[in-house]
């Protein structure tokens, strides 16, 4: 149209006007043969669309790391480039920095956190790993460290203790992230579930012990903090050590010198001089060792054992046939901590009991959780619980504990009843709680045992699938002793297949 109207002899000045539009756009349309069309732009669906929410949460909780989010939503499906990813996250950054870094700060005395670092060092010529023990008070910044050669409780115990003693006090609240053996499970909500000696002395001492909450990481960020300044700072200055106390006296030189005495970065303040403000509550004057000691004796008596024999009562050069070394290994409780099962298999009188107890005992030193009982005795009391309608709670007896210990299998022969009982058991601690089972019978008999070969099977694939079997072959220790008591009349007497028992 613009052309025809310069044909018709308007100026640009003219068209423009009566257009409506800036000469410029005139002058440029008519150095077009023709108007360019208008082209929508149409936004096209991204790969990465259907992730948005999840890597806006993942950033919301404090992870800015493409490479790891990257991996997270591949692994959900993912096919898209990292490239993608990166442009995506890169504006959401400052706001998730900023979210990430605001403080978690608690009021004097109401909070400490508490942690594990790991340390390589070379120990007489061979690597060796070695545990700080950190605990920090959440006002004051006050730092306590401590290096072990394990976790293990009675460890963690005595560090909380010697903690407190340097502290002068006892915060309310503990703060721990997911410590194995503080936190022995989660229940169906999420919630932790304590190690019960553990729960029994922060009960004892008066402080609530809680756990992290997952990707939370500015809520314990003060003790990962002093982890990280332990390993920057004092590791640097150890140059050598004669021992683990030589290596506790250095850390102890450095927090009272410098780690507890320098301006805190956070408060401005030295955490020494604020220590005075936490108004930390004193400890339970009663050593726990006491309450602890009659525990254990009640814990003892639940476990229902006949009888209390360790491995080393246990007559290794009788017995041949038994791997003492299988033994020992068997008795550190790696077969618990994995929810394995062990089996003893073997004629009446070879140890398999004595050596099922002497394992139980390791454990309850360990402070696992036992229960003992006969296959008669657990499922006439199965029956008995099912006659009264209190099946339900009754077999918690025999599914809560970390180790059951069902002794004499294939003594009698289980009626049809009693034979699903059991079925029950077994099917109800299949890969959640480990059992120790003593038999006379060969797995090939167990058919016999439980009247039906279809059932015996299904037991033992469960019991099986994650076990070890250790098969006794010798004589009886009863009948060992008798011969010795003069009960077996010696062969060549002319009754001398005939026993006087």
């Amino acid at each position: 149209m613009i052309h025809e109207m310069r044909k018709r002899g308007m100026n640009i000045t003219q068209i423009a006007h009566e257009l409506g539009r800036d000469r410029k756009t005139i002058r440029k349309w008519l150095k077009q043969s023709e108007p360019a069309s208008y082209q929508r732009q149409v936004k096209r669906p991204s790969k990465l669309d259907p992730f948005k929410d999840y890597i806006r949460r993942r950033m919301e909780e404090g992870c800015l790391n493409a490479n790891v989010i990257f991996d997270e939503i591949k692994a959900k499906g993912y096919s898209g480039r990292k490239t993608i990813l990166r442009s995506f996250m890169q504006p959401l950054r400052p706001a998730a920095i900023a979210k990430a870094t605001v403080r978690y700060e608690t009021s004097p005395g109401y909070q400490a956190q508490v942690d594990w670092g790991r340390f390589r060092v070379d120990w007489n010529r061979e690597p060796k790993r070695l545990y700080a023990f950190v605990m920090v008070l959440g006002y004051s910044r006050m730092m306590y460290v401590e290096f072990t050669e394990d976790e293990k409780l009675d460890t963690l115990i005595g560090c909380h203790l010697r903690a407190f003693a340097y502290f002068g006090g006892r915060p309310e609240v503990l703060l721990y992230d997911n410590m194995k053996t503080v936190v022995t499970d989660f229940d169906e909500r999420g919630h932790a579930v304590w190690n019960e000696r553990f729960a029994r002395f922060a009960a004892h001492h008066g402080f609530l012990p809680r756990n992290c909450r997952p990707y939370r990481a500015r809520t314990k960020g003060k003790v990962e903090n002093g982890i990280g300044y332990v390993r920057k700072n004092f590791w640097p200055r150890v140059k050598t050590f004669t021992s683990l106390d030589d290596l506790n006296r250095q850390v102890r030189h450095w927090l009272d010198t410098v780690a507890n005495i320098r301006v805190h970065g956070t408060t401005h303040e030295q955490p020494r001089q604020r220590l005075a403000q936490e108004g930390l509550k004193p400890i339970n004057p009663i050593p726990f060792e006491e309450v602890d000691r009659h525990a254990r004796k009640v814990s003892l008596d639940a476990c229902h054992l006949p009888f209390h024999k360790t491995l080393d009562q246990f007559d290794f050069s009788f017995q041949p046939s038994i791997d003492e070394r299988k033994i020992r290994e068997l008795a550190t409780l790696r077969f618990l901590e994995h929810r394995e099962n062990l089996i003893f298999l073997g004629p009446p009188g070879v140890g398999k009991t004595h050596l099922a107890v002497a394992i139980a005992l390791e454990a309850i030193k360990q402070r696992y959780t036992v229960y003992f009982t006969t296959a008669h005795d657990l499922v006439e009391t199965l029956q008995q619980a099912h006659h009264n309608n209190t099946m339900r709670q009754k077999i918690k007896t025999f599914t809560k504990p970390n180790l059951l210990i069902i002794d004499e299998i294939g003594y009698r022969r289980m009626e049809d009843t009693a034979a699903h009982f059991f079925f029950q058991i077994i099917s109800e601690r299949y890969e959640t709680g480990s059992i120790i089972l003593t038999s006379n019978k060969t797995y090939g008999a167990w058919g016999e045992i439980f009247g039906d070969s279809v059932l015996a099977t299904a037991i033992l694939d469960r019991l099986l699938h994650h076990s070890t079997t250790i098969n006794i072959k010798g004589e009886s220790y009863r009948i060992k002793e008798k011969k010795k008591a003069g009960f077996f009349r010696p062969e060549g007497n002319s009754d001398k297949s005939e026993s006087l028992i």
